[in-house]
C-alpha cells in the first residue's frame, strides 16, 4: 500500500489540519540526518502538500449506521465498515490525480511520455477515472490492469496514483466515522476499528502508551504494549524487538509465532516534529534488514 497519512506532531487530534510549513519542516529535519533519502523525500513532500491542500475542498459525508448495528459491531469486534463502503469525493480525487501525474512527470522523466498521454486523455474525457477509483476501492485489479496496458504505465504507478488521489477523502471519511466508535480504549484488536485493515506503523507516545496506525485509512487506535497485532500474540517469550545503530527513535517489533513485524516510532526519543508517514517512508532500510532476517511485514501480507 502506498504511503499515506493524516497524523502529525505528537499525534495530533484527528480533526487537526497540517500546514505545508509543517510538512516542509518535517521533511527538512529528516533529510538532515538521512541525506540518502533526500530525492525520495523531496518528491513526497510535494505529494503530501498536494494531498493536504486537496482536503480543503472536501466535505466528508457522515455514514448512517443504526445504533443496533453499532452495538453488534462493538460487541463482536467488527470494524465499522468494509473498504468498498468508503464514500469519496470523486471530483477532488480526479483533480489530485492530475496534480500527482504532473509531479511524477517532474520526478520521473522516463515515464513523462506515458503520463502526458494519460493527462491528455483525462482532459479530453476519454479516461474514466471514477471507474478506476471505484474498482480500486472494491479490490478489483481489472480496471488498473487495462489502464496500465493502454497507457504503457507500470501497474504499481497506477496504484500509487489511484490510492494517493483518494487518500484525502479516505482519511476525512475515516475521521467522520471514528466519531461513531464507543469505548475505543477497549477495542483490543490488531486491525483497524474503522475499516478492518492491518496497521502499518506503531508508536509509543510521550506517556508511554502504544498506538497502532491503519495502513489504509490511517485511523489511530490504542494497543497493548506487548502485543502482535497480526496474530494477537501477547507472550513475552515470543515477542521482542530489534533496534538499530543511529536509529534510537525507531525499532522493529517482531513476533516469533507468525514471523511478522511492524515498525515502531518512540516519540519520547524524538527531538523533531513527528510526522508518521515520513517516519514510515524514511525507514525503508529497516524493512529491508528485518525481511533479510526472515520476517515479513504484517500490513503487506494481508
Amino acid at each position: 500500500m502506498p504511503v499515506s497519512y493524516y497524523f502529525s506532531g505528537e499525534f495530533m487530534k484527528q480533526d487537526s489540519s497540517i500546514s505545508s510549513e509543517q510538512i516542509q519542516k518535517a521533511v527538512g529535519a529528516i533529510k538532515k540526518i538521512k541525506p540518502d533519502y533526500a530525492a525520495l523525500l523531496d518528491f513526497y513532500e510535494k505529494v503530501f502538500i498536494a494531498q493536504e491542500a486537496s482536503k480543503s475542498g472536501i466535505n466528508p459525508v457522515t455514514k448512517n449506521i443504526p445504533r443496533e448495528t453499532l452495538a453488534i459491531k462493538s460487541k463482536e469486534k467488527f470494524p465499522l465498515i468494509d473498504i468498498p463502503e468508503f464514500e469519496v469525493d470523486y471530483g477532488s480525487s480526479e483533480k489530485l490525480f492530475r496534480t500527482l501525474c504532473g509531479l511524477m512527470q517532474e520526478g520521473n522523466p522516463q515515464n513523462s511520455g506515458s503520463l502526458n498521454k494519460l493527462i491528455t486523455g483525462i482532459q479530453a474525457g476519454s479516461v474514466n477515472l471514477k471507474n478506476i477509483f471505484s474498482s480500486f476501492l472494491a479490490g478489483h485489479d481489472d480496471e488498473s490492469q487495462a489502464f496500465s496496458n493502454v497507457y504503457s504505465i507500470d501497474e504499481e504507478i497506477v496504484h500509487f496514483l489511484t490510492y494517493n488521489s483518494l487518500q484525502p477523502s479516505i482519511t476525512l471519511f475515516s475521521q467522520k466515522l471514528s466519531a461513531l466508535l464507543e469505548n475505543e480504549e477497549e477495542w483490543g484488536k490488531g486491525y483497524c476499528p474503522v475499516c478492518g485493515a492491518p496497521p502499518v506503523l506503531s508508536a509509543f507516545e510521550k506517556d508511554g502508551k502504544r498506538f497502532l496506525y491503519c495502513g489504509f485509512c490511517w485511523h489511530k487506535w490504542p494497543s497493548k504494549r506487548l502485543y502482535c497485532p497480526f496474530c494477537e500474540n501477547s507472550d513475552q517469550d515470543t515477542l521482542h524487538y530489534f533496534d538499530f545503530e543511529n536509529e534510537e527513535e525507531h525499532r522493529a517489533d517482531v513476533c516469533d509465532r507468525c514471523r511478522k513485524y511492524i515498525k515502531t516510532v518512540d516519540v519520547r526519543k524524538l527531538d523533531r516534529f513527528m510526522y508518521p508517514p515520513l517516519e514510515h517512508l524514511s525507514t525503508a532500510h529497516i524493512d529491508i534488514r528485518i525481511k533479510d532476517m526472515g520476517f515479513e511485514c504484517g500490513s503487506e501480507s494481508e
